[in-house]
């Protein structure tokens, strides 16, 4: 059929055809990846009053890796913070589990993701990596195959 048609609509075809190829071919990124984490924090309900300052992802870890954990400055309060995002994790059909012992430490499980949320900064000790002015951090993995 396409040796059938002009030069011109044999190349608007082929081109057709590339395109559909190319973007069958450029799918979701690869799990455990950067882009792929990157994307997995995107798109969790975040307050208005936390903005992102900096995503270290890291391979190279003593407990649980890949891992992406980004880091929030928030404007206001951190308890209004942490209740409007459970609040907005719930509303979202996700199930954030506070800890028991620590209430500014929240896990969640989704798909085959973990998350660790940690709000304040009472529980950084002297050695920490996280900056001062870093009101709250969100960390992203894979949860382990079995």
């Amino acid at each position: 059929m396409v040796l059938a048609l002009r030069r011109p609509a044999r190349r608007l075809v082929l081109a057709i055809v590339v395109g559909m190829f190319l973007a069958a071919c450029s799918g979701s990124p690869t799990p455990g990846s950067e882009d792929d984490f990157k994307n997995k924090l995107d798109a969790l309900p975040v307050p208005s009053s936390m903005s992102g300052l900096e995503d270290r992802y890291s391979t190279d870890c003593e407990v649980t890796c890949p891992m992406l954990v980004r880091w929030y400055d928030i404007a206001g309060p951190v308890e209004t913070a942490r209740s409007t995002m459970l609040a907005e994790l719930e509303a979202a059909g996700m199930s954030p589990q506070p800890n028991g012992l620590e209430p500014d430490v929240i896990t969640m499980k989704s798909d085959e993701y973990f998350y660790f949320i940690a709000f304040g900064k009472k529980l950084r000790g002297s050695d920490s990596v996280i900056p001062d002015h870093v009101d709250a951090d969100i960390a992203v993995t894979l949860l382990p195959q079995t």
